[in-house]
């Protein structure tokens, strides 16, 4: 399809200017494409910017905004605004309510695996409260060194909670695992470290024995775990519980990702460093992407 031949009505949801961007994404012009990637990637911002600011943020013109607003369909950028602004009041967790109610109306769905998930994700955004995020933020951020722990499936969940940490915070340290090399990480730990550590049953031995030399050896345990017959609670000093059971042989990753995902938010937040941190990782990135041939 060429771009000329783009005459849209105009969609009636943000979801739905979404995926029509995605669909004709391949047809709009480079400068075109900076703008849909915004919209796409960004929704929220399309609603609380002005055109200008949009135009400068995707590194366009104003003029270019408003071509491919109207190839899909808008006589104006306020009516764009209006689309996501709709969006921005609707409550995300009462949509996942509702998903998982209509769910439990259905018999043949009502123990499925979505419904299990909704519950997971539903849990999760709710509990724990934002203070006792913001009270984990805080020791985490006042650690000498911060030894992230998560063995067998919650390997995954450590090394993204490590990833995402270390661009504001200088002090995390991903205790990997890979050849023996645990115990050579955790050598010379001590008072003033925290050890920040993952398991759900069934519990990983490598963590409990890490956890238990590191206690030894003065540091704070903090703990993402599931239950407090956790031998990993028992251990901790500081613990937040979060459901994983999923509906197959493997725990459901689920809710630990999304408590993970609202912890950083609120470390970061809290970090009065961590933009300056981030901005010189953004920029390091974007210079290997100028730099790095495909």
């Amino acid at each position: 399809m060429k771009a000329t031949q783009m005459a849209l009505l105009p969609p009636q949801t943000l979801t739905e200017l979404q995926e029509k961007v995605v669909a004709h994404f391949a047809v709009l012009t480079p400068q075109e494409q900076k703008v849909a990637t915004f919209i796409v990637e960004n929704p929220s911002m399309v609603a609380l910017f002005s055109m200008r600011k949009l135009a400068k943020t995707a590194e366009v013109t104003s003029y270019t905004v408003i071509r491919l607003f109207k190839k899909f369909g808008f006589s104006n950028f306020d009516d764009v605004k209006n689309l996501a602004s709709r969006a921005l009041v609707l409550d995300p967790l009462k949509q996942v309510e509702n998903s998982r109610d209509a769910l439990r109306d259905d018999a043949e769905f009502s123990n499925s695996m979505l419904s299990t998930q909704l519950n997971l994700v539903l849990g999760a955004a709710k509990s724990p409260t934002r203070d006792e995020l913001d009270r984990l933020a805080k020791i985490l951020m006042r650690a000498k060194i911060n030894y992230v722990i998560g063995f067998r499936a919650s390997f995954a969940l450590a090394q993204h909670f490590h990833y995402c940490g270390q661009h504001a915070h200088k002090n995390m340290l991903l205790v990997s695992g890979l050849s023996g090399q645990s115990t050579d990480q955790m050598a010379e730990i001590g008072s003033g470290d925290v050890v920040f550590a993952l398991s759900f049953k069934p519990y990983a031995q490598m963590t409990i024995k890490l956890c238990t030399f590191a206690k030894n050896r003065g540091a704070r345990i903090v703990a993402i775990t599931d239950s407090k017959l956790s031998p990993l609670y028992r251990l901790a000093d500081d613990s937040i519980f979060v459901p994983a059971k999923g509906t197959s042989y493997f725990n459901s990753l689920v809710g630990p990702i999304l408590v993970l995902e609202r912890l950083l938010v609120r470390m970061h937040a809290l970090n009065a460093n961590a933009t300056e941190r981030l901005n010189k990782y953004r920029n390091f990135h974007r210079f290997i992407d100028r730099n790095t041939s495909t």
